[in-house]
């Protein structure tokens, strides 16, 4: 129950993320950090099978009938969110990753200059 329990929140922030995505078509290194996190995390069918199967044969049916609910919610929203609009792909995720390193620059040069 407990990997579900933390999966239907990140789920949510997930959904948060491409929101915002689509407002703005753009997010911080933190949240593309966050991206992929959780995508290396849930990536594995298997272990997310296995997190549903410990949900239902462990917990009473009232709670666990309320968590199926959340996640199928956050998940239906997700597909929406995907299915209506261009989500963030490889080229945005790079975009992210270099105006992050960028950031640092400065500070490198700066150093560079003392090392040598």
């Amino acid at each position: 129950m407990n990997t579900i329990t933390t999966l239907i929140p990140q789920y949510g922030e997930l959904n948060r993320i491409s929101k915002d995505w689509i407002v703005s078509h753009t997010f911080s290194f933190e949240k593309q950090k966050f991206i992929v996190d959780f995508y290396s995390e849930w990536s594995d069918i298997k272990a997310f099978e296995q997190a549903i199967l410990e949900l239902v044969l462990h917990t009473p049916p009232e709670p666990c009938t309320l968590l199926l609910k959340s996640l199928k919610k956050e998940v239906r929203e997700y597909t929406r969110l995907y299915e209506a609009y261009s989500l963030p792909h490889d080229e945005v995720i790079m975009r992210v990753c270099n105006q992050y390193a960028d950031s640092y620059k400065e500070a490198i040069k700066e150093e560079m200059e003392v090392v040598n």
